[in-house]
Parts: structure tokens; sequence; C-alpha cells
């Protein structure tokens, strides 16, 4: 046996199928990457709502210890880029009679609540 040689008709289908492998390859790669991410972002998203379970935790000792035991607490995050955010709201009857420098006090002590639990990130608290 000679070089085979291939007919017109025959080099055509060499041609489709290489292509067809080709592209199902690609398929395969991009379906692999598309995987990894979705991974990678669902580890991202049980990281944070284990780090936001022990933050509530810490929160609500703190408030117990300064007298405001049931207070209603809730954090929230909001991400724009590479910026995070969190969001501490906080609810208590008697915070409605605070002045402003209380107010202000109570929230950077929170703050650093927030931020002390190992949390590299922007707080915003609101106090209501």
């Amino acid at each position: 046996m000679r070089g085979m040689k291939l007919g017109k008709g025959n080099l055509a289908k060499v041609i489709v199928g290489a292509i067809a492998a080709i592209i199902v390859i690609v398929l395969c790669l991009g379906v692999t990457a598309m995987a990894r991410e979705r991974m990678a972002r669902e580890e991202r998203q049980r990281a944070y709502l284990l780090q936001k379970e022990e933050t509530v935790r810490s929160v609500r000792s703190f408030l117990r210890e300064e007298g405001y035991g049931n207070s209603g607490v809730t954090l929230t995050r909001r991400e724009d880029g590479e910026e995070e955010e969190w969001i501490l709201s906080v609810h208590h009857g008697s915070m409605d009679r605070l002045g402003e420098a209380e107010r202000e006090e109570l929230a950077g002590a929170l703050s650093a609540v927030v931020k002390g639990n190992g949390n590299d990130v922007t707080v915003r608290v609101r106090i209501k």
C-alpha cells in the first residue's frame, strides 16, 4: 500500500470531522471552566454565610451585654465590583431614645464587633 490518496469527498469528510472534533473539545473546555467558576462562587457563598452567622452571633452577644437583649439584627452584603460593604441593621425600642452621640458611639462599637470577627470589609451600621 503506497501512500493513500484521499478523494475530494473523503478529504471533505476528514476536514468536517476534524472541525467537529475541535468544536466538541472547545465546548467541553468551556463547560469545565464554567463549572469551576460556579463551584468557586458557591464556595465563596458558603464561606460568607458561615462568616455572617458568626458575626451576627457576636453582635447579638455584644448587644445583650449592653442591655439590648431582644434586638433585631440583620446583616446584608452588597458587592460593587471589587468593593464589598456589609450593612448591619439593629432594631430595639429603647434605641429610639438614644441621642445622636450615643447612637454614633454604639454604631462605632458595633462596627468594631463586625470587623473584629475577621471581616475586612466596609461596615455601615443602621440603628433603628
